[in-house]
């Protein structure tokens, strides 16, 4: 199909298929091949930052990010997914904050974005500010067990027990074995 039509949605499943085949060679050759003839287009930058996201190499993700941008410095989802991992990285807060910053004022209501702002406040120290988004993401996006454990989170650790209980209550009802449920276990029991 691409070999057809060389169009970015094509090379980006392309691209797919070979990495998740175990054919980095292929998908980076086809990366650089598409990157190169077409330079205005981040189809293949945030295609290869995403499967080095998952294959948890982070450097690699970051610098796909960072170039993206250079592209395309209004892409919410780019920033966003930067934003997130800086603030996972640790030691980049004050970069992850103007990411998560700048995607927000492009899409206010975006749980997703909502969420990594929140995260990346209440990292660097603003915890009003934070629950705040926190608490906007979640009732935008009430079946979100991320956000709403990291609403949970927040609650706690700002010292509203009450508040951490009802918010958990529906992560409690997810599958024993739910990430989002364990976590919120975790948090209840040291309330």
């Amino acid at each position: 199909a691409y070999a057809r039509a060389p169009v970015a949605g094509i090379a980006a499943r392309t691209y797919m298929v070979l990495a998740n085949a175990g054919d980095a060679n292929g998908a980076a050759q086809l990366a650089d091949k598409w990157n190169a003839a077409h330079p205005k287009d981040v189809t293949l930058r945030v295609a290869s930052a995403q499967m080095s996201q998952v294959r948890k190499d982070i450097p690699r993700a970051i610098a796909q990010y960072r170039a993206a941008l250079e592209v395309d410095p209004d892409n919410v989802q780019v920033l966003n997914n930067l934003a997130w991992l800086l603030q996972q990285q640790g030691g980049q807060d004050a970069a992850a904050r103007d990411y998560a910053e700048r995607a927000y004022r492009s899409q206010p209501l975006n749980p997703s974005v909502m969420d990594t702002l929140a995260l990346t406040l209440l990292k660097s120290g603003d915890k009003a500010r934070g629950t705040q988004l926190l608490r906007m993401a979640s009732n935008l996006d009430p079946r979100n067990s991320d956000i709403r454990l990291h609403l949970v989170q927040a609650l706690s650790t700002s010292g509203d027990k009450s508040g951490a209980r009802r918010e958990a209550e529906p992560l409690l009802k997810l599958a024993p074995s739910a990430t989002a449920r364990v976590e919120a276990e975790k948090v209840l029991s040291t309330l």
